[in-house]
């Protein structure tokens, strides 16, 4: 057969593959024949080959430890034949206490009698019953551990607060999750973390900055309102935290909150950031300073040449093509005039607009334009758009900057409507006279993209002088584009 010239290598790269407990959690619940542990088990039944390989391979079986799966069973016998089969080896467990109704208080029993050999633990605790007895498991050193995960469910109101989590020694952990939890950082466990993400927890600012300060080797950082409950404090200390492996860091928290982690912070060139803030009712002047710090310290975008500047009514976002970084900003909707005059003047003077590339002006109809009159002022200095996408009120405005020569925006090659209900005469027209004055004085529009609205047809005959203009289009939402290339034949047997 086949089945018996695999490579010995290989065989056991399938072995491990089947061994991985992470999408037992993502795909499958606590019955499903496709967890790993029962596909393990499955595979040592295929030959004798495969059982002996599978049967003697402690760490094989030390990385299925399905707590969720046993304590679901009446007897123990499949869990004490699976822990036996381990022999000394490191364990990976995972287990969910909510939902199990046999025998949930034996998690703290059996983590309690492992601990000295866990490797990896991904607990999904109920938070009102049982999260006591087993805190006072997590109190104990930790000498193995590289991952822990803890997730309180249902989360509760009031993030737990732990004191002397692992004894204060960890020294292997790597990876460090939790959601509506909190404790003191201590060099004993923090000093090795690369990844780092917690969710609803009560640590102030201050907290994370001594968890940062400590985690010199941290690579990943991910923040959702990590300090939701908790006070920004106004003696943050000002020394800087030189992170230097840090790739991505995600932070969702209020504008203050971001401004007083990322501040103190020194990152690498190369770190994706990642901010979305909500901005506090009331106080958007004091959330303007706040931002104008961050743009103008860990968020300045000076170095980079290629940003998207795009200004919804909602929300504003500028996104870094080099490193790949986002700054979202949302706002409340009964708030709209007050956003655009105190918090989109502050972003638009904080950048280099000749590095926005590809500025998005898909501002809501309704929207005056009187309510952000820094995008006006500002558009003669957006030289480095190459791409302009905006409704057709502010398109509108665009297309009436004629003055000199060279023009307004002189990179642009790129115009691409938004939400325009129907496709006139009088349009094509002001749209036609734009690109072809563009073309005449040697900075030609290639690209007329109506893709973003929806039309039942266009009529790109009125565009055919317009020698080698690619003009795009829908006839239905969520259909195919059509492009038409001017010049390039009969656009009637196109956009019949």
């Amino acid at each position: 057969m086949a089945i018996n010239i695999l490579l010995p290598e290989l065989l056991w790269e399938i072995f491990m593959m089947n061994a991985d407990m992470v999408r037992d959690y993502r795909h499958y619940d606590v019955t499903s024949n496709h967890r790993a542990l029962l596909i393990t088990k499955r595979s040592s039944h295929v030959c004798q080959l495969w059982r002996e390989v599978i049967l003697n391979s402690s760490h094989l079986w030390g990385r299925i430890v399905d707590l969720e799966r046993f304590l679901t069973l009446r007897s123990n016998k499949w869990m004490d034949l699976v822990m036996h089969r381990t022999g000394k080896s490191d364990l990976w467990i995972q287990t969910r206490a909510r939902g199990i109704h046999h025998r949930p208080y034996e998690i703290s029993v059996f983590l309690a009698k492992y601990w000295d050999r866990i490797r990896s633990l991904k607990v999904w605790v109920d938070a009102s019953h049982h999260f006591v007895k087993f805190w006072t498991t997590l109190k104990q050193p930790a000498p193995r551990l590289e991952v822990f995960e803890l997730y309180l469910e249902p989360r509760p109101q009031h993030p737990k607060f732990c004191t002397n989590i692992f004894s204060n020694h960890a020294p292997l952990l790597r990876v460090f999750h939790g959601n509506a939890i909190s404790c003191h950082p201590h060099p004993g466990w923090t000093s090795q973390i690369r990844n780092i993400s917690l969710q609803s927890t009560c640590f102030t600012v201050r907290h994370l900055l001594d968890i940062l300060s400590q985690a010199l080797q941290l690579e990943s950082l991910n923040l959702w309102r990590a300090c939701q409950d908790a006070p920004v404090e106004d003696d943050i200390p000002t020394h800087t935290i030189f992170l230097p492996n840090l790739q991505n860091i995600s932070i969702t928290d209020n504008i203050r909150t971001s401004a007083g982690l990322l501040c103190p912070l020194v990152l690498p060139m190369t770190c994706r950031i990642r901010l979305q803030m909500n901005l506090c009712a009331g106080r958007l002047d004091k959330e303007a300073i706040g931002l104008e710090m961050l743009l103008c310290g860990p968020l300045a975008f000076n170095s980079t040449k290629a940003l998207t500047f795009q200004l919804k009514d909602r929300d504003l976002v500028i996104h870094d093509f080099t490193h790949g970084s986002d700054l979202k900003i949302s706002k409340e909707i009964t708030e709209v005039h007050a956003f655009h005059q105190a918090i989109v003047p502050c972003v638009l003077k904080s950048l280099h607009l000749p590095n926005i590339t590809k500025l998005d002006l898909s501002l809501d109809a309704n929207i005056s334009p009187t309510s952000c009159p820094i995008i006006h002022q500002s558009l003669l200095s957006f030289s480095g758009v190459k791409v302009l996408k905006a409704t057709l009120p502010m398109l509108e405005e665009i297309l009436t900057f004629r003055e000199s020569t060279p023009p307004a925006i002189p990179s642009l090659r790129e115009l691409s409507i938004v939400g325009m209900a129907c496709y006139s005469t009088n349009l094509t027209l002001v749209i036609s006279d734009f690109i072809a004055w563009r073309k005449e004085i040697g900075f030609p529009i290639e690209h007329l993209d109506l893709s973003l609205s929806v039309f039942r047809n266009v009529n790109a005959k009125a565009l055919e002088t317009m020698t080698d203009l690619k003009v795009s289009w829908r006839r239905k939402k969520k259909s195919c584009i059509w492009t038409y290339i001017c010049g390039s034949g009969d656009p009637e047997k196109l956009c019949r």
